[in-house]
């Protein structure tokens, strides 16, 4: 049966959701909540089709719909209900992984940065330490030589009696 000559109304509860009357959309009467967003499709309407397509879906519009149609004294009508799920877009995605990637690389910075600091502050410490103690050691070795006896032992003095004696005048 053909459509295309019908008043064809959606409704959901008391809200007009897409009026069609003598070949044309009704929008004075359609619901705020559904302006601009609905759309009758016309391809198969000939064939007795009467298709509406919701745009930019949202989870309120979930409930019970009823189609009501009427030629002259032929009135039908039919319901079902909708059920609209959340779909988080791509980029809310993309956010609930980059959040705890983004949490692992930043402690991974912290842990490394606090390892830097650690051995920083660890070779500052043994530095000191160094610069001290090298500087007790080279006071005692300035008190060991400053209070040591000259020592030549046998076998240097033996080398020393060996060696010829010059004179200056002799040149």
């Amino acid at each position: 049966m053909d459509a295309r000559g019908m008043t064809v109304k959606w409704v959901r509860g008391p809200l007009v959701v897409h009026l069609y009357r003598m070949g044309q959309e009704v929008e004075e009467v359609q619901a705020p909540a559904f302006q601009g967003r609905t759309t009758l499709l016309r391809e198969d309407m000939a064939e007795g089709k009467v298709t509406l397509r919701i745009h930019q879906v949202q989870l309120s519009d979930t409930g019970w719909y009823t189609c009501y149609f009427q030629a002259g004294p032929l009135y039908n009508e039919t319901s079902f209900h909708l059920h609209v799920a959340e779909n988080r877009p791509t980029s809310q995605k993309r956010v609930k992984i980059i959040v705890p990637v983004s949490l692992v690389v930043f402690i991974g910075v912290l842990l490394v940065l606090g390892i830097c600091f650690f051995y920083q502050r660890n070779l500052q410490r043994h530095r000191a330490q160094e610069s001290q103690s090298g500087q007790s050691q080279e006071e005692d070795r300035e008190t060991k030589v400053t209070s040591r006896e000259p020592y030549t032992s046998p076998k240097d003095l033996q080398l020393l009696q060996e060696l010829p004696t010059i004179s200056p005048l002799e040149k």
